[in-house]
This record gives C-alpha cells, structure tokens and sequence, in this order.
C-alpha cells in the first residue's frame, strides 16, 4: 500500500516509452526492478483489480 502513490506518481508524470532511446532503456530498468523486488516478496497476479 505504501507505494501505491508513487508507482501512481511516476505513471502520471514520466513517459517511460521515451523517444530517448537512454531514458527509455533506464526507465524500463528501474521497471524490471521494482518488478523483481515485489516479486520476491509476493505473487501480485494473485490480486484482482
């Protein structure tokens, strides 16, 4: 729940398919990183929504 406001945040305000084919690429990462941290803690397919 806590991160909730800014994975929110950061959707509203960066265009992560950036034409910067470098701000693309590190955003995607930071992605893929936030992605693997949740994912060592829980299944988030599991919820609905």
């Amino acid at each position: 729940a806590a991160l909730r406001a800014p994975v929110d945040d950061f959707f509203d305000r960066v265009t992560v398919n950036d034409p910067d084919p470098e701000l693309r690429r590190n955003r995607l990462a930071l992605l893929a990183g936030l992605r693997a941290a949740t994912d060592a803690v829980a299944d988030l397919s599991k919820i609905e929504g």
